[in-house]
């Protein structure tokens, strides 16, 4: 009897994990969906010109004020030096598309 207790004491334990790595999948993707709510905001904010893209000076201006600084830490992006940041994103071709930033 003891032997039948602990398995099925080990079932519901493993099927716990399972639902608890299911519940830690979905948050991450719900978290994931609003970042890249957010990300698409402030592309749409920054936008000054409405093309589409981000040139240098959009980028630079809206990403040097203190808020938008401490808005991107909060997200877990590093803001410290928005010049390489642009670069980096955007590569070589000086312009940054909201898929180049939600990549």
């Amino acid at each position: 009897i003891v032997s039948v207790i602990r398995g099925v004491f080990i079932q519901e334990t493993f099927k716990v994990a399972r639902s608890d790595d299911y519940i830690m999948m979905r948050t991450q993707q719900q978290a994931n969906r609003k970042n890249e709510e957010k990300l698409r905001a402030l592309f749409d904010a920054v936008d000054g010109n409405g093309d589409q893209s981000l040139n240098r000076e959009e980028f630079e201006r809206a990403l040097g004020k203190p808020k938008a600084k401490a808005w991107l830490q909060a997200m877990g992006y590093a803001a410290g030096d928005i010049h390489s940041l642009f670069g980096f994103v955007a590569g070589g071709d000086e312009r940054i598309s909201l898929t180049d930033l939600l990549e």
